[in-house]
């Protein structure tokens, strides 16, 4: 029977992870596409992961620790997700300031089995918010579901990765935790060649940008 909502008994405190290695520094600039003032939010994602112990596929006895050593790892290859917004000078566009800070790290627990969120699994119970970081923060939260299941819910900015590219992230992480020596599809920016050179710099003028 689905749940109609349910309560996560544990949080616990917010961590930074930064990429597990020295990463390129400097501004990275957005497309047209990404340069748009809808665009700047957080985009929540939910991945439902059940139980397993086949022997080949043991889970690990401190799959925290796991999963926050792989999201350092994964991030020396999406280190953009690790810097922030800024709005550039003369014309007010976004770029990604690529500075290395991380992202927010949450583990928590939940009494609810993941049979018990329905089929299939959608997140139309109440409560699928506190598998997500609190309301402005970006990063990556790890609820452990009394199975032995797992959800990872991540808040990244939509100006930074949109959905396909956020679920190539999670691919990474995913690829590394099964041990990859690297994501087995590697991301590439290149956007500056989505940008029209004529394009007015005045359409973000009299605008205020909450910066991510």
């Amino acid at each position: 029977m689905k749940l109609d909502s349910f309560m996560v008994t544990r949080r616990g405190n917010p961590q930074l992870v930064v990429p597990a290695r020295a990463t390129p520094r400097g501004t990275k600039p957005l497309s047209d596409l990404d340069d748009d003032w809808d665009l700047c939010y957080l985009q929540p994602c939910l991945e439902f992961f059940r139980a397993v112990d086949d022997g080949d596929h043991r889970r690990p006895e401190r799959l925290g620790d796991a999963i926050r050593a792989t999201l350092a790892e994964a991030l020396v290859y999406y280190y953009p997700i690790t810097g922030r917004l800024r709005e550039l000078p003369n014309g007010g566009r976004l770029a990604v300031e690529c500075t290395g800070e991380g992202v927010v790290f949450v583990e928590a627990e939940a009494d609810v089995r993941i049979e018990d969120l329905g089929e299939p699994l959608l997140p139309t119970f109440r409560g699928a918010e506190s598998f997500l970081c609190d309301v402005g923060d970006a990063g990556v939260v790890i609820t452990h579901l009394k199975c032995g299941g797992f959800v990872l819910g991540t808040h990244i900015c939509h100006c930074i990765a949109d959905a396909f590219g956020t679920l190539q992230f999670l691919k990474a992480i995913v690829d590394i935790a099964r041990g990859e020596a690297k994501p087995t599809t590697l991301p590439v920016w290149e956007r500056e060649h989505l940008i029209c050179r004529n394009k007015s710099t005045t359409q973000h003028q009299g605008r205020t940008r909450e910066i991510i």
